[in-house]
């Protein structure tokens, strides 16, 4: 799910993954979280 959220002139864009813990890299499907990760950086590089 992504949806923005405003903050004093900034926007940030969350995306939840749900039922994710916080230590992704030790799950199964971390590939989905970095690949979503990498297509933004990719995006706002």
């Amino acid at each position: 799910m992504v949806r923005r959220v405003r903050r004093v002139r900034r926007s940030a864009a969350v995306v939840e993954f749900p039922g994710r813990s916080h230590l992704l890299p030790a799950q199964e499907g971390w590939e989905e979280v970095a690949d979503h990760a990498l297509a933004w950086a990719l995006d706002h590089s």
